[in-house]
């Protein structure tokens, strides 16, 4: 089944500079959502990853696939150097995601 969207009809006023509106604008952009979106989002307390980074989050999942890929049809000769670079995958996937995190909660 699928799910509905809520019907948006309610409106929240905020009071910003125009330089604090700029730089949701930019957030929102880099996170490819409108400005109400993102700003709805951050309202009620949702990370929002940026688009580049969800993009990066992608292709080092994809990278840490074909590591587990090469480990598996070289049976483990390459054991240590695939678990380093696996480790070092999901370091940066979990970086990313702490940013992420403390960006969403005003630490930018």
């Amino acid at each position: 089944m699928r799910r509905r969207k809520p019907t948006l009809d309610a409106i929240a006023y905020v009071r910003l500079s125009n330089s604090e509106k700029r730089r949701l604008r930019d957030q929102a952009a880099g996170a490819g959502l409108t400005l109400s979106a993102y700003a709805r989002r951050r309202m009620l307390g949702h990370v929002v990853v940026p688009a580049v980074d969800a993009q990066l989050i992608r292709e080092l999942r994809r990278t840490g696939g074909l590591l587990k890929l090469t480990h598996k049809q070289t049976g483990g000769i390459h054991r240590v150097a695939t678990a380093a670079a696996i480790e070092k995958v999901n370091a940066t996937i979990d970086a990313i995601h702490q940013r992420a995190t403390k960006g969403s909660h005003g630490g930018q």
